[in-house]
Order: C-alpha cells, then structure tokens, then sequence
C-alpha cells in the first residue's frame, strides 16, 4: 500500500469490501480521499503508520502495516513500570483486522502412506524420520501496550521460523554424493533425537518431517516476535521450525532444490494453518539472549534469507519487536546484514525506541531498562509455569 493512503469512512469502505480483486479495491480507495501529511521526519518510508509521541496512532495500510504496526510501535509508550511498581493490567487488543496478504489455495493432500505424504503443489514429505515429542501447548499473546498478562491464548501454530542445522556439510558436487547421503543420514538421526524442528530439507531438496506437527519443538528457544495481534515469546510452542541442511556462514551454498521445496513446504503450511505472510520469519530475527538481553543470540539466516522465492516480503524490513516492546540491544555486527548494507528493521527499531525515550523526557538507556523490566516480568512467570508443569516452555533449542 502507498505510504499516501489514509484511513477510509464507514461508507468507503462498506463499498470497498465489496469489491473482490485485491488491486481494484486499493485503486478504488486511493481515489476517495486526499492525501495525509507528510511523515515525521526521521522515520523510514518503509513504515506505513503514523506515530505520534507519546502515544501510537495506528493507521492500517495493506498486510504490510501489521507487520509493523505491532513491531515499530509495540507498546514503546504504553508500558509504564519501575523495578518498584506493579504489572500494568494489560489492554486488550484493537478490534482491527487488517489483511495479511492472500494465502496459498488450492494445496491439498494428494496421497498418504506409512512413509510419505503427497500433495497437490508437488510437495512430497518423507516420513521415515517422522517422531513425536511433547503436545503443543496453549501460549499467550501480549497485549500491544504493555502489561504482563496474556490478553489471548491458542494452540495452533501462528508462524514459521527459518533456521540452518549448522552441521558437518560436504562439497555439492557429484564426486561427493555418497558423503552428502552419509551426512545428511545422520543429521536427521541426531535431529530426530534432539526433537529439534518439525522439518528439515536436505541438500538435495527432500523434506523430511521430524516431529509432528501436533507437537512442540525445540526449535526456537528464548524468543521474540509481534504481529497485528500480539506478542508472542518463546516460539517453540507457537511457530514450526523447518530447518536447511546448510551453514550460516555457507548459506550461499543451499541448493536451487532446497529452495523449491523449502517454498512448497512453506505454501502447505500457510495454506492448512492460514499463515500470515508476515510471521514467516527467519531464526536470527526471533532469537533473543535473556541474560545479556540481547537479540540475535542465533545468527542462522540473519540475513540472505530469500524471502521472495517463498512469496513472501522482505521480512528483513519488519521492526523487532524483541527492541521496541522489551527494549534488547544487539551487538553492532548484527546490523550488517550483507555487503556493508544495514538490517533495516533492526535500525528502524533502534531510531524508535531513541524516539520515544526522548519524547518521555528519559534516556536512552532508561527507557530500555523499564521495556526490560516487562519482559524479565514475563518470562518468569513463564519459567514458573515451565517449572510448574515440569516442561520447559523456555527450554534454548538446539542447533
């Protein structure tokens, strides 16, 4: 959506909703009003919301504003709380349902059988690895604007998460077929015991399941991530894990057929969970380090993730919600993302929580100290719970 559209009266968009194709009814609603001012000076174009300080004004654009609609303003003028001071009853959320961007149709189950399922995209998925672990849990989803109370729970998988096995890989070349077969054999062995995703694509593009997807995996660990409806941390639970036989510092390296398969595989699971296009997001981007409270404490795909081979948008331009709901910093080399260009969600994220401090009159590192003081409020109750029923909510996946 253009960064020149504003917000429609009732009527516009009662006969907006009447118009099916996508395309005619933003052209039919660009016409209808004038254009806004112009943004803020300082903010990047890529935010298609208004703010305004103290308080967040959201203006809903396209299924790109609730990417960031929730991560550039997540309760950074909300949230008030000192070490001294009680949890802020948590605000329900807006009664806004913003479009997420179409789903994949059409992917349906072709043929099943005790080693492989088939469906209707060419998705073929081996099952011979196939295990089970701990049933999915029901997780909470933090308000917008502060408070440490779950404003709403669920049981099925929210998103995707992106991750490479940084294991042993050989060279992909014919001559080194039989080791690519060997190593690729006993990383499934050691995923499947670890319980670590629910899938993992080999260097020859075979999607294999390993846990399923009825079951949590350990995948994600301490993490992070904000949509239109909520915050959501420690992923294991909510998003599924689909991992690339690959190297971070080798992802160049993943094969043309690992992304194909990677983009049917991803097609299926938006398809059957209604997957927001959004929250398909890479390791990298959701990982977070609760004792340094810093982000990026896995570094798999934080950047040269092809987003646009999956059909999806550049994620990469998503602010955290990790820095601007929970105030985490990063070490400066997390900002590179490739050939000396910055991550831009990262600095976009870093400029608003600079924003806000300044507009409350606090410093930089105040203002983070008291985003923090939330976060630590809520993973130990999380922790508790994890203690309480004796499995670990929180527990850090593994690689």
């Amino acid at each position: 959506m253009p960064e020149n559209f504003i917000q429609p009266s009732d009527a516009v968009e009662r006969e907006a909703a009447k118009i099916t194709d996508p395309l005619e009814r933003l052209r039919y609603l660009r016409r209808q009003g004038p254009k806004p001012p112009a943004p803020a000076a300082g903010l990047p174009e890529m935010l298609p919301l208004e703010v305004t300080m103290p308080r967040q004004t959201f203006r809903w654009t396209t299924w790109a504003a609730a990417i960031t609609v929730v991560t550039a303003g997540l309760g950074l003028w909300g949230y008030q709380m000192s070490a001294n001071t009680p949890a802020k009853t948590a605000a329900k959320l807006p009664a806004l349902t913003p479009p997420t961007g179409a789903l994949p149709t059409g992917v349906w189950q072709v043929e099943t059988s005790a080693t492989e399922e088939v469906y209707s995209n060419g998705l073929r998925i081996d099952l011979s690895f196939a295990t089970k672990n701990r049933p999915r849990e029901e997780y909470g989803i933090f308000a917008l604007d502060g408070g440490t109370e779950p404003v709403s729970k669920s049981r099925a998988p929210h998103g995707i998460v992106y991750h490479t096995t940084e294991s042993d890989l050989a060279p992909f070349e014919e001559a080194s077929s039989e080791k690519l077969a060997t190593l690729g054999h006993l990383l499934l062995r050691f995923v499947r015991r670890e319980h670590s995703y629910h899938y993992l694509i080999d260097r020859f593009g075979r999607v294999y399941r390993v846990v399923e997807e009825s079951d949590a995996a350990n995948h994600a660990g301490y993490s992070v991530w904000g949509d239109s409806r909520g915050v959501y941390v420690n992923l294991n639970d909510s998003f599924l894990g689909i991992a690339f036989e690959a190297k971070t510092d080798n992802a160049a390296d993943v094969s043309a057929a690992q992304f194909t398969s990677a983009r049917m595989l991803t097609e299926m699971l938006r398809s059957k969970y209604k997957i927001a296009r959004e929250d398909c997001v890479t390791h990298a981007q959701v990982s977070v380090n609760p004792l340094n409270m810093r982000i990026g404490n896995h570094t798999d795909w934080a950047h040269g993730f092809p987003f646009a081979a999956m059909n999806l948008p550049d994620n990469y331009l998503t602010t955290l919600a990790a820095v601007t709901a929970f105030g985490f910093t990063h070490d400066e080399v997390l900002l590179k993302a490739e050939a000396g260009r910055d991550w831009p969600g990262l600095v976009v994220a870093d400029k608003l929580v600079a924003k806000a401090a300044a507009s409350e009159g606090s410093t930089e590192v105040r203002y983070r100290s008291m985003l923090q003081h939330r976060y630590k409020d809520i993973f130990a109750e999380l922790k508790r719970q994890s203690e309480k029923g004796n499995e670990p909510h929180s527990q850090e996946g593994k690689q």
